[in-house]
């Protein structure tokens, strides 16, 4: 699967990749932590929907990355991994979990961008 710039793109390969790494490492349940709030709201708020229609759309038109959830999708429920999907601001300015884990994220992001290059 081709993963583009975007972030969103980036956010939703970034879930499939700490999922995989979960099941590799026999993990049955894991927290993930995101500032997407496309990442967020594909998987929480609009998955089940989609499941249920059968296709994943939104104004009708098939959705640009809509192979990437299905794998994400498809890995954590033949894994039966339990998965608690955590929605956080990104870019806080105040100091605490939140802003250390968006910190962190973001520089893992960067050695990400790096190493792929």
């Amino acid at each position: 699967m081709r993963i583009g710039p975007k972030s969103s793109q980036v956010a939703l390969a970034a879930i499939y990749k700490a999922i995989s790494t979960a099941v590799e490492n026999k993990l049955e349940e894991i927290v993930l932590v995101t500032d997407s709030d496309y990442a967020w709201n594909s998987f929480v708020e609009y998955l089940h929907g989609w499941k249920i229609k059968g296709k994943l759309t939104y104004n009708k038109k098939t959705l640009k990355h809509c192979k990437m959830i299905q794998a994400t999708d498809k890995l954590e429920s033949e894994n039966d991994l339990i998965i608690h999907l955590r929605k956080i601001h990104g870019h806080l300015k105040t100091p605490g979990e939140d802003k250390k884990a968006n910190d962190k994220a973001d520089q893992l992001a960067k050695i990400g961008a790096v190493m792929a290059e």
